[in-house]
């Protein structure tokens, strides 16, 4: 049986970049800077982060019209998930979300120089994610938002 061992274990460091030509005398450009292991646990990290805000929001927004029960939705999350870690996990550690990027940093199993650009790769991947929600649900002003009930609203 295998071992889960950290992201920070599997990978290179960040400041072991790749040369873009040994022979070049031209400086690098910046995406040579960073090494391709790590771009690549961006990649994954944005491409995670766009399934589980697409699948989960589509599924919240369709149970508004009753579509899909509470049962669904929580499916839809749970499967989504379970799906994106066994796909992606070896690959980035499948955070998916930055409170699991943040918890990991607090529990000193993440290196701090990634954190940011985790958290970066996510926000652009929950935001691409939302744009063909908001194209495949133009009535739905909110796309799922939680709105608190009470007495001002």
């Amino acid at each position: 049986m295998r071992t889960c061992s950290s992201t920070s274990e599997r990978h290179a460091p960040l400041d072991k970049a790749l040369p873009v030509n040994a022979s070049s005398q031209t400086p690098p450009s910046d995406a040579a800077l960073v090494p391709a292991p790590f771009r690549r646990m961006l990649a994954a990290e944005v491409i995670g982060t766009f399934a589980l805000v697409f699948a989960g929001t589509t599924a919240i927004v369709a149970n508004a019209d009753g579509g899909v029960s509470h049962v669904g939705g929580a499916l839809t999350f749970g499967l989504v998930v379970f799906a994106l870690i066994a796909a992606l996990g070896d690959v980035s550690g499948a955070h998916l979300n930055p409170a699991v990027t943040l918890g990991f940093w607090f529990a000193r199993r993440f290196p701090a120089a990634r954190v940011v650009p985790y958290i970066l790769a996510q926000c652009v991947g929950a935001l691409i994610a939302s744009l063909p929600v908001r194209q495949l649900f133009p009535d739905a002003p909110t796309l799922g938002e939680t709105i608190p009930a009470g007495p001002d609203r």
